[in-house]
């Protein structure tokens, strides 16, 4: 996401959509919003399980490949693992375009313990 930025539009809708059904963290650096992540949280159509999912994920780019992407993962998870309802997590780039790189985003998620399962392809339209 190094070439991405954040509104502060869009970061306010995600807020809102997420506040009831989901987790929200935030980032801090001396009382400032350096990163944040919106976990929604939901029933599957095909089973009961509780699955969760990212639905935004953002660092500013100034903390971008320091260890607040990692900490902010990490955090996700023991909340996740803290909430009996929730048996998934799981991570995507679907915010991504195909032209920049994923690799960094990978290696914090396998780094974090998560494994890469499936593929997702869209098309612009």
């Amino acid at each position: 996401f190094a070439h991405m930025d954040m509104d502060h539009s869009t970061l306010l809708n995600t807020v809102l959509q997420i506040r009831d059904n989901g987790i929200l963290l935030g980032a801090f650096y001396k009382d400032a919003l350096i990163g944040v992540m919106a976990i929604g949280v939901y029933q599957s159509k095909f089973s009961r399980e509780c699955m969760a999912f990212d639905e935004m994920f953002y660092v500013h780019p100034t903390y971008r490949g320091s260890s607040v992407a990692r900490k902010l993962v990490l955090n996700a998870v023991a909340l996740c693992a803290a909430d009996a309802r929730i048996k998934r997590i799981t991570f995507g780039n679907l915010g991504m375009k195909p032209e920049q790189d994923s690799e960094p985003w990978e290696r914090v998620l396998v780094s974090c313990g998560f494994i890469r399962s499936g593929l997702i392809y869209s098309m612009e339209i």
